[in-house]
Formats: structure tokens, C-alpha cells, sequence
């Protein structure tokens, strides 16, 4: 094979796989770009999913923190428990007052919203001043 050949088919193949990533890149777009109902509701599943997650793992830490079943653990299950109430309710009442094609959408952001929120409220109230390998999360944008 002559030089020029070899470095023809090296961009062959560095245009086909250039090719393959635009392909990919756009067939991958984000559902919360779109204005579809069924993409924003896929959207905000995930968002809440993602949040939910980022939940567990900042009060499994606070409880280790607090020593697990100290009188402050106690405390913090007695104050989780309460908050799961509030945002239950809150989100109720946003699906309640939303607009019918609407609902679902503004009760699964309602959700994500106050979860990352109380993702850091955990962070600041029981994490930032102790020693764990967990950094500062995101507040909800809507903030």
C-alpha cells in the first residue's frame, strides 16, 4: 500500500466514525430540550430519579455522622419522615392547581425541586463541618 493510500483510508475511517458520533450525538438528545409532554415527563422522572438517588446517599451519610442511633438520629428520622409529608403534600397542591395537560409534569419537577434542596440542606446542616468524601450538591436552579 503507497502513502497516499494508507492516509486516505485513515480519513475513511476517521470520517465514518465522525460520522457515527453526530449520528449518535443527535439521536441522544436530552428529553428536557424538547417541548414534547412525553419527553418532559421523561425528563423530569430522571431529574427526580438522579435527586432521589443523590437523597439516599446524603442522609445514609448524615446518619453515620450522627452516630446512627444517637438522640440527633432519632431526630433526623422523626424530621426526614415530616418532610417526605410537606413535599408530598406541596406537590399535591401544585398538581391540583397546574393546568391539566401540566400536571404530571409540575408534580414530578415539584419533587425534584424540594429533593435537591433538602440534599443540601443535609450537606450544610450535617455534612460541610464533618470529615466525608461527599462534596457540596447543586441547589434546584429554581431557587
Amino acid at each position: 500500500m503507497v502513502y497516499s493510500d494508507r492516509v486516505l483510508q485513515a480519513a475513511r475511517i476517521i470520517m465514518s466514525r465522525a460520522l457515527i458520533f453526530v449520528a449518535v450525538g443527535v439521536s441522544a438528545q436530552s428529553p428536557c430540550d424538547s417541548p414534547r409532554k412525553q419527553d418532559l415527563l421523561k425528563c423530569a422522572a430522571q431529574e427526580q430519579a438522579a435527586a432521589q438517588k443523590d437523597l439516599t446517599r446524603y442522609l445514609r451519610e448524615s446518619f453515620r455522622i450522627l452516630g446512627g442511633s444517637s438522640s440527633a438520629a432519632l431526630a433526623l428520622r422523626k424530621a426526614q419522615s415530616a418532610w417526605e409529608q410537606f413535599v408530598t403534600a406541596d406537590c399535591q397542591a401544585e398538581y391540583e392547581w397546574s393546568g391539566a395537560g401540566e400536571r404530571e409534569i409540575q408534580a414530578a419537577f415539584c419533587r425534584a425541586h424540594h429533593v435537591k434542596n433538602r440534599v443540601h440542606e443535609l450537606w450544610e446542616r450535617y455534612l460541610r463541618a464533618s470529615v466525608t468524601e461527599l462534596s457540596e450538591p447543586a441547589r434546584s436552579p429554581e431557587e
